[in-house]
């Protein structure tokens, strides 16, 4: 999501609750990444694009009411600077903290040699290399699910809250790694067992960055620092198209 809709998670649950909730809001990401397409899909072919589109604006009405609902803590009303003033004072904070630049990226790296364009990719992956049919290819996608599933699991009830920045980084190398090996695989079980990984990888890397990050920042500048942050990450996005569509 957003840097508003982030910031709106921080200010929902705080500080103590930050983790779980975010490591929520990336696995049903996650997983809507991955299911999304195959819905999407059986809705196209056996009731036509309107009706897929029909759906999809019907999915923002809960949204909206859940919206509506929400309650937050109170915030101390502040004086409003500038944009150019207010841009200058999110980035000259995350500029005075490396490791909010490091942090950012790590993620930025996996963004674009990775990416929304690697599920894309997969189907490829299924039918050329491992040679299965849909159904195949479906549970490959289930794979990548319960990975998220089980990251999720472990960032909701770990007691450990002070995972560092080795760790992520670690979990990002992982992710790399897993989806390096899967380019060369040809054995099902092995690259069922490799998208395992590279969903727990993958929430991991992108909850734990985000809650750092978060964590750093006061309330005063906390959506500008996510505004950073996900200007690193998701706005990168643009450049994992042309580069794996030139390699491929």
């Amino acid at each position: 999501g957003g840097p508003a809709q982030q910031t709106l998670i921080h200010s929902m649950v705080g500080p103590t609750k930050l983790l779980s909730a975010v490591s929520l809001n990336s696995t049903a990401r996650q997983f809507s990444q991955v299911i999304g397409p195959a819905v999407a899909g059986f809705i196209v072919v056996w009731f036509g694009p309107g009706l897929g589109f029909l759906i999809n604006a019907l999915t923002f009405i809960p949204l909206l009411a859940f919206l509506a609902v929400i309650r937050v803590r109170p915030i101390t009303a502040r004086t409003s600077l500038p944009i150019l003033s207010s841009l200058r004072d999110g980035l000259g904070f995350v500029r005075a903290r490396p490791f909010i630049g490091g942090l950012i990226a790590v993620e930025m790296l996996g963004v674009i040699f990775i990416g929304h364009t690697f599920n894309s990719f997969l189907v490829l992956f299924a039918h050329d290399s491992l040679h299965v049919d849909d159904l195949g290819y479906a549970f490959l996608l289930v794979g990548s699910g319960l990975g998220a599933l089980v990251a999720a699991m472990y960032l909701a009830y770990a007691r450990d809250r002070g995972h560092s920045g080795r760790f992520i980084v670690g979990a990002a190398m992982l992710e790399m790694a897993a989806v390096l090996v899967f380019a060369f695989s040809t054995s099902y079980a092995l690259s069922f067992a490799l998208l395992f990984v590279v969903g727990i990888s993958a929430v991991l890397t992108q909850s734990l960055t985000n809650t750092k990050i978060q964590l750093s920042a006061p309330d005063a500048l906390r959506g500008r620092v996510m505004g950073a942050y996900t200007f690193g990450t998701q706005g990168m996005r643009v450049l994992n198209g042309p580069i794996l569509g030139g390699a491929a």
